[in-house]
């Protein structure tokens, strides 16, 4: 490629340069100012001799021409492989979703009726249960939070699972759980209890 490195000022009103400039943007054989005048003035230098201007192909008109033309489609091309990238992960993360619901689907309890769900006062009361339990109190309480406390997930994630899979399996069920006045249970008055049907 042919480095250019002397440059020629042309004088023009506000006006004549924004007509100029119009002019090669709507022109697809230029992708420049600079390279428009480079070719009308070969060309009207040829016309003066009394000559028709070579046939010959000017090289670096030819690769501005291709990187003008190249350049969108590039991007175009970037933004494409930025949207199946954020759909990639977009469904990975809707089967790792998947996948946490049915493991905690699997170990629900299994229940004829949410009544048969056992008292967290039982729950907090029982001294077989470890404190380091979390698997067994996660299946007694069946709470989201119980339920990213064994898993170690943010309670979100646990909650967004288990709301998916009341949705997506028929056996899965939930109750509200009633107000409980004690602090050892850290259950909030609008959690849910999850359960199977027997």
């Amino acid at each position: 490629m042919t480095t250019r490195t002397e440059k020629i000022e042309v004088a023009l009103t506000p006006a004549e340069k924004n007509e100029l400039k119009d002019w090669v943007d709507a022109t697809p054989d230029y992708s420049s100012m600079a390279m428009m005048l480079r070719t009308l003035a070969k060309k009207e230098m040829a016309d003066d001799d009394g000559e028709q201007p070579a046939a010959s192909i000017d090289e670096d008109t030819v690769e501005e021409a291709v990187e003008s033309a190249i350049t969108p489609l590039e991007t175009r091309l970037e933004r494409i492989e930025d949207s199946i990238a954020d759909l990639d992960a977009v469904g990975q993360a809707d089967d790792d979703l998947e996948d946490l619901a049915h493991a905690i689907l699997t170990e629900l309890p299994e229940l004829d009726s949410p009544e048969d769900f056992e008292s967290f006062h039982s729950i907090v009361s029982d001294d077989d249960l470890s404190e380091d339990d979390s698997y067994e109190y996660a299946r007694r309480a069946s709470t989201a939070e119980a339920w990213a406390d064994y898993l170690d997930i943010d309670v979100s994630r646990a909650r967004t699972a288990l709301t998916n899979m009341v949705e997506w399996y028929p056996d899965a069920e939930y109750a509200i759980v009633d107000p409980v006045d004690d602090e050892r249970y850290e259950i909030n008055t609008d959690s849910r209890r999850y359960y199977r049907t027997a």
